[in-house]
């Protein structure tokens, strides 16, 4: 009786082993042999517009390019950074980047110099105007002013006549000549000059601005902004004090 129950034990692990062997084999014999399962390609995530402009930043940090300055500048010019933007009056980023800018100078006014240039591959004729007018307002020592209330009143560069609002709300001081200068286009030649160095430049979009000779594409932002003029002040042998 003894045996007959080992036996019937002995048959019983035998059963559950080979239950177990075949249960296995039927998950794991399929998926040896099963093709791998073919891997669906995913489209690459559009860009803006915005976002190619900033792709199109691949120059080291440490390349630098000689800009000759132009007369539209703000700041004192033996500044130990030179920033040179290139600007599009009617441009959105330009705009948020010269709050940037203006930070910059009120934190290191001794420090920072600004010089502006145009781009304008395809101006409207408002836009147009209104760099005219900003290189008018130069000749008269006001460019300052005249470009703070441009991105102070951004609307005006959609009017052609917007430019005359800006030149009564900084008192420009002889206004005959600022008028005469606009109308008669004295400076176009310089803005279709700064567009063209800008293209030779690579540039492709506004703002783009030199910091130094250093490229910085769009709208780099206050933090970014500090510590690029911060690793150029260190360049420098000359200490300096930041303001308050």
């Amino acid at each position: 009786m003894a045996v007959r129950a080992r036996r019937f034990m002995d048959a019983a692990t035998v059963l559950l082993v080979i239950v177990a062997l075949a249960t296995a084999t039927k998950h794991f014999i399929p998926s040896l042999f099963a093709r791998p399962a073919k891997k669906t390609a995913t489209a690459p995530k559009e860009l803006t517009a915005y976002e190619k402009e900033a792709e199109s930043e691949r120059v080291p940090p440490e390349t630098r390019f000689q800009i000759e300055e132009g007369k539209q500048s703000i700041g004192r010019p033996d500044a130990i950074v030179t920033i040179v933007v290139f600007n599009d009056y009617g441009c959105g980023h330009c705009a948020i980047f010269h709050t940037t800018i203006e930070h910059l100078q009120r934190t290191l006014p001794e420090h920072v110099r600004l010089i502006v240039r145009s781009f304008l591959p395809t101006p409207k004729a408002a836009q147009w105007t209104m760099h005219l007018a900003a290189a008018c307002a130069a000749d008269q020592g006001q460019f300052e002013a005249f470009n703070n209330a441009i991105f102070a009143h951004q609307r005006f560069t959609m009017y052609r006549d917007g430019w005359r609002k800006l030149a009564d709300s900084i008192g420009v001081r002889d206004r005959h000549a600022f008028d005469k200068c606009v109308l008669s286009e004295k400076h176009a030649s310089d803005l279709r000059s700064d567009t063209e160095l800008a293209k030779a430049l690579g540039i492709v979009g506004t703002p783009t601005s030199f910091v130094n000779g250093r490229i910085v594409v769009g709208d780099a932002g206050a933090a970014r902004m500090d510590s690029i003029v911060a690793y150029e002040l260190d360049r420098h042998p000359t200490p300096f004090v930041r303001s308050r």
